[in-house]
């Protein structure tokens, strides 16, 4: 199994379609890579986006997974389920009960960068849980897709040029 995850911004500050058609471009060329398994998050537009994105390229390539990783299992997961169920192939909840409420999201973020070979980050600015996450895939040598100020640059070795 080859697995992608995502990274991004809470909010889209790029031409929202540029960063849309860009992360199509590169999942579908994931999917003609081999990659098969895409984690997404729940938290903001471009995790919004990139989960679209991967919804809408399964119609076309059935045998790829979409699993949506959510750090909370209550009470949000119970409130939204039955939704989540129907669109993801999984919905998977680490085991985060140690981890105090405040760092579950951290902590959900790095889980899928540990699982994943590749991460597509939207992140424009060096702070906030984006730009942690991204260092946190640096750090792990992840091949990286940045799409920021409308360009797409890749890495393999986690650099950011």
């Amino acid at each position: 199994m080859r697995v992608c995850t995502f990274c991004g911004h809470s909010k889209i500050y790029s031409p929202y379609e540029d960063i849309k058609a860009a992360t199509q471009q590169i999942v579908s060329g994931l999917i003609q890579d081999g990659y098969d398994c895409f984690l997404v998050g729940n938290y903001g537009q471009f995790d919004r986006l990139a989960a679209s994105v991967c919804l809408t390229l399964k119609q076309g390539y059935p045998s790829i997974g979409v699993n949506l990783v959510v750090p909370y299992y209550q009470p949000q997961l119970d409130s939204y389920e039955k939704e989540y169920r129907a669109r993801f192939d999984d919905v998977i909840v680490p085991a985060l009960e140690s981890t105090p409420y405040q760092y579950r999201i951290v902590r959900a973020n790095e889980y899928m960068v540990d699982r994943a070979e590749t991460v597509i980050a939207y992140v424009n600015t060096p702070i906030g849980g984006a730009a942690k996450t991204l260092a946190y895939a640096k750090r792990k040598k992840k091949r990286i897709f940045y799409l920021a100020n409308n360009t797409v640059n890749s890495n393999r070795d986690g650099s950011s040029k």
